[in-house]
């Protein structure tokens, strides 16, 4: 039975610029200088000796002017005032832990258009986002929004204020409200959903020159082949292989968006599966094969141990279908092996995306509905095209 699940994708998908994608714990633009962030500020060396870079004589404004690229010290909890107020960066992820921006932390960053802030964040300072005049949009990590004063984003042109958890929105909403933005667009994260079908459906475009993959069962079988011998002694009927499809889900109540391999960011994606029925993560051992059906590699499997999480098992791949799922009593368990009733492949039904905000990443300037939507696709494929 096809059921929508939640997956994360790395947030560079969502949030793609034209120029620079912002990547966790760091910060880029076109090529630059590089700078290095503490609690203390800006440095121009790794190793904090030549700093912290001030904002007045001409030879630290003209150092901040060419800084596109900021790496994190591992132990940054704090963005003092004014760290990153005139640089040049278009996009900049905070890394988890940070927990207070400063007063004009990103003043006059005329380049900056997105930026993401950490669920670790309790407080952002006066003026944090000063006449920052690109700036499209913020997404804000925490359930709980931190504090703010009315003058967060004093000369800004109405940036979207994106919420990772839809159930925290009415919350967000009221705390911009009560700083005066009333205007302000504020919503959930859209979401990416995954489409997990029970059997192949169709020979992907890549496997039907290859004589051994060429039809429906022939995959199917190398499937459970590749797990039989990934998974010693896994009974038949413990293998499932699926059909995974991605749905972008758009704004404005456009219908969602089929995604194919090459939306994928070259990190991929991170995928949860629930548990078979009748297994858990304590009495039983699992593994995942991924057949990649592009590129030289097409028609090769991969061997993948799952992580076992509380709602199901999580991995990571870097193209869809085809997938295979096996599993069987742990050795240690005492349980009995006797396999778990999973769906024939003819069950196939269509659930709409979830709309769960907490399990999609990825971030689009939500600003015109449909033909953005449309317009972040192409973006990714030109990115992953030129890269």
């Amino acid at each position: 039975m096809k059921k929508a699940l939640s997956l994360l994708l790395s947030f560079a998908l969502l949030l793609g610029t034209a120029n620079g994608v912002a990547a966790p714990a760091s910060a880029e633009g076109n090529a630059g200088a590089t700078a290095y962030c503490c609690n203390s500020g800006l440095y121009k060396d790794a190793g904090f000796t030549q700093g912290p870079v001030g904002d007045s004589s001409n030879e630290d404004l003209q150092f901040r002017g060419s800084i596109t690229k900021i790496l994190f010290k591992d132990d940054t909890t704090a963005i003092s005032n004014f760290t990153f107020a005139d640089t040049w960066l278009q996009g900049i992820i905070l890394p988890n832990g940070v927990k207070s921006i400063g007063e004009q932390a990103f003043a006059r960053c005329s380049q900056l258009e997105n930026v993401t802030i950490p669920a670790s964040v309790t407080s952002i300072g006066s003026e944090a986002f000063h006449y920052c005049r690109q700036l499209k949009g913020i997404l804000f990590e925490g359930v709980t929004p931190p504090s703010f004063n009315s003058d967060l984003l004093d000369g800004c042109p109405s940036p979207t204020i994106l919420v990772r958890n839809a159930t925290a929105v009415a919350d967000y909403r009221s705390a911009f409200n009560a700083a005066g933005y009333n205007n302000v667009a504020i919503k959930a994260l859209n979401t990416i959903d995954m489409d997990q079908q029970n059997g192949i459906h169709e020979v992907p475009d890549g496997l039907k020159g290859i004589a051994a993959l060429n039809t429906v069962e022939k995959i199917e079988a190398q499937m459970k082949t590749s797990v039989k011998e990934a998974m010693s002694g896994v009974d038949e009927a413990n293998i499932a292989v699926y059909d995974i499809s991605l749905w972008l889900s758009c704004d404005n109540n456009q219908p969602s968006m089929l995604m194919t391999d090459e939306d994928i960011p070259s990190d991929g994606v991170s995928i949860s599966l629930p548990y078979p029925p009748g297994t858990n993560k304590d009495n039983f051992d699992f593994v995942v094969t991924h057949m990649v059906t592009t590129g030289a590699k097409a028609g090769t499997t991969e061997t993948i141990i799952p992580k076992k999480t509380e709602t199901g098992l999580d991995f990571m791949l870097h193209s869809l279908s085809p997938v295979a799922l096996g599993f069987k009593a742990a050795s240690n368990s005492g349980t009995s092996s006797k396999p778990a009733s999973i769906p024939s492949s003819a069950e196939t039904t269509k659930n709409p995306p979830t709309g769960d905000a907490n399990s999609a990443v990825l971030f689009i300037p939500l600003i015109a509905g449909a033909v953005l939507c449309g317009a972040v696709i192409l973006l990714i494929r030109k990115k992953q095209h030129g890269a």
